[in-house]
């Protein structure tokens, strides 16, 4: 929880990948010279907004969450793809989605009769 204060989520322009507008927003440190002093790279995402409807999903990081948590200032959907850009530009952990599957899900509730 005390990460919090040490992170700030950002938000960017939409990202085209070929010819579909997605969702990009980034986590970042809001101290430049301490992420670089101790090698803490900017985590990206970019999400479907097709599926507005799915909370984020937010790797790998329990900090990320918890920062989502407080502000509620990103955008919901399942990630097409998320990585990290290190203070030397480079790009790590790229993780792209590949499928995804719907699935139904219903819930029975079973009225009782609690007046006896």
């Amino acid at each position: 929880m005390e990460q919090i204060k040490n992170y700030n989520f950002i938000t960017f322009k939409d990202t085209i990948i070929n010819a579909v507008a997605y969702n990009h927003y980034a986590l970042k440190s809001v101290n430049a010279k301490r992420a670089k002093r101790k090698n803490i790279g900017i985590l990206h995402y970019i999400t479907h907004k097709d599926m507005p409807f799915y909370t984020p999903t937010l790797l790998p990081d329990p900090a990320t969450y918890e920062e989502w948590k407080a502000t509620k200032n990103i955008p919901y959907g399942v990630y097409k793809q998320h990585y990290i850009v290190m203070p030397d530009g480079k790009k790590m952990q790229v993780h792209n989605l590949t499928s995804y599957k719907k699935c139904l899900k219903n819930m029975i509730l079973e009225i009782c009769d609690t007046s006896n």
